[in-house]
């Protein structure tokens, strides 16, 4: 779901991000990955805070994710600048139950970025749905946050006769992408965002793509467009296993 418009109002502008988050995907992701996937999503506070049976943990944390898109939204880091980790983005719980955003390192830069100093935000859950909404006052703009100093992976050709890992991909995605049609007869160049792969989706198959080919994908290659397609999948794995040879 997009963030919502910005409005005037005295003293800076507003900005309202929102999303929505299946509970069945968190706890499809607690149940393969377990802590190797709450570790690299979550901080040791909201874990702590999301703990309890299976069904509460995957509802909690799945209200906590949808909370960290929303604030994305909200920090509007553009396609050329290394968005923030899931954990520089944290829902702090407070003694009276409430809770309130805390941004550290890249996310806290493009807040100053961006002029935001505090955001409130709001989440909830009931069935099978999380979501949360993130309102922030922009005041005057900050320091700029420099774009990626990173190749992108998409300088990389993958031999034509070699269909293996492609293969793999397709299966990966089938398995883990919750996708309403049949990965393999999806176009490599296909945009799998349109045919229904959620942000939080594309974290599952993000895992079981570095558990199967024994990597792990640095920061910056931690953004939509590589997980667009089999393509650019493909191509940002090929780099990092040639970088590896």
């Amino acid at each position: 779901m997009g963030s919502l418009p910005t409005a005037a109002r005295p003293g800076g502008l507003v900005r309202a991000g929102v999303d929505l988050v299946e509970v069945a995907s968190v706890a499809a992701a607690l149940e393969r990955f377990g802590a190797r996937y709450a570790r690299r999503c979550y901080s040791a506070g909201e874990r702590a805070a999301a703990r309890g049976s299976g069904a509460v943990e995957a509802a909690a944390l799945a209200a906590r994710f949808a909370a960290k898109e929303a604030t994305i939204k909200v920090l509007e880091p553009g396609k050329d600048v290394v968005p923030p980790g899931w954990r520089d983005i944290e829902v702090v719980r407070l003694a009276s139950g409430a809770c309130r955003i805390a941004l550290h390192a890249r996310a806290a830069s493009l807040a100053a970025r961006e002029g935001i100093g505090a955001m409130a935000v709001s989440l909830s859950h009931e069935g099978p749905f999380a979501c949360a909404v993130v309102v922030a006052v922009c005041g005057e703009p900050g320091r700029e946050v420099p774009a990626s100093g990173a190749a992108e992976p998409n300088g990389w050709n993958v031999q034509q006769g070699d269909r293996a890992m492609e293969e793999d991909i397709r299966s990966i995605l089938a398995e883990h992408g919750r996708l309403p049609v049949d990965t393999r007869t999806l176009d490599a160049g296909a945009d799998l965002y349109q045919v229904g792969l959620t942000s939080h989706a594309s974290v599952s198959v993000m895992l079981a793509l570095e558990e199967h080919f024994d990597l792990e994908f640095p920061p910056e290659m931690l953004r939509k467009r590589t997980f667009a397609s089999v393509r650019s999948i493909e191509e940002a794995l090929t780099s990092l296993l040639v970088a590896r040879a």
